[in-house]
């Protein structure tokens, strides 16, 4: 299941596969500049990355005239609500890839465990939230 939305010339994608939820900035169908290369990649004269899955440090979504961060986490919140409603997987996953916003996705985390009914586990070694559904044995 996939879902793709712009918001401020930036094309979103985010994605339910194999039980992990994905969400990453689409560089090439972006009208923006979504990828800020380094001096050694210009000087390597590499291509920018399709996808950008660290929204702070590599990308330009910090720019002044960039306001709608509460419209991406509702896309991405009601792609979450719908892919669960939808499935009903008994495991799921999703990482977070900058140690800055653990606090948000924890919060999110927790969030969605309670609404659903999973039990919410924390991989520190993968930065990964895991959920698991408990079902009873009769």
């Amino acid at each position: 299941m996939k879902h793709e939305f712009d918001v401020d010339g930036f094309h979103y994608i985010t994605q339910f596969k194999n039980s992990e939820f994905f969400f990453y900035i689409d560089t090439l169908k972006s009208r923006r500049l979504a990828y800020e290369m380094t001096k050694i990649e210009r000087g390597l004269w590499d291509d920018p990355p399709e996808r950008v899955t660290m929204t702070s440090d590599l990308t330009n979504t910090s720019k002044s005239d960039v306001h709608n961060v509460f419209k991406v986490k509702h896309e991405v919140l009601a792609f979450i609500d719908a892919s669960l409603s939808r499935y009903r997987p008994y495991y799921f996953c999703f990482r977070t890839l900058e140690l800055a916003k653990l606090a948000v996705y924890d919060h999110i985390a927790t969030r969605l465990a309670k609404r659903y009914g999973y039990y919410k586990a924390w991989d520190p070694a993968q930065a990964k939230f895991q959920f698991f559904r408990l079902t009873q044995d009769r």
